[in-house]
């Protein structure tokens, strides 16, 4: 069987809008923070994690502004 014969509704236009007109962006989400990923290139943080024994961890990290 030919590849037409398999997609024989492909020139169905039911689920398909006109090209002038603006698609329905519902499953959009606005971000506001991304002025905060800006203010974060201007920090320099590090982090040293210790292996103590028995699955204990400690982790102390520390942050600065470069300016």
């Amino acid at each position: 069987m030919s590849e037409h014969r398999v997609e024989g509704n492909h020139r169905d236009r039911e689920d398909q809008h006109d090209p002038e007109q603006a698609s329905e962006l519902t499953d959009v989400i606005a971000v506001a923070t991304v002025t905060l990923v800006a203010a974060m290139a201007a920090m320099v943080m590090s982090a040293v994690v210790f292996c103590v024994g028995n699955g204990v961890l400690i982790v102390w990290v520390s942050a600065r502004r470069v300016d």
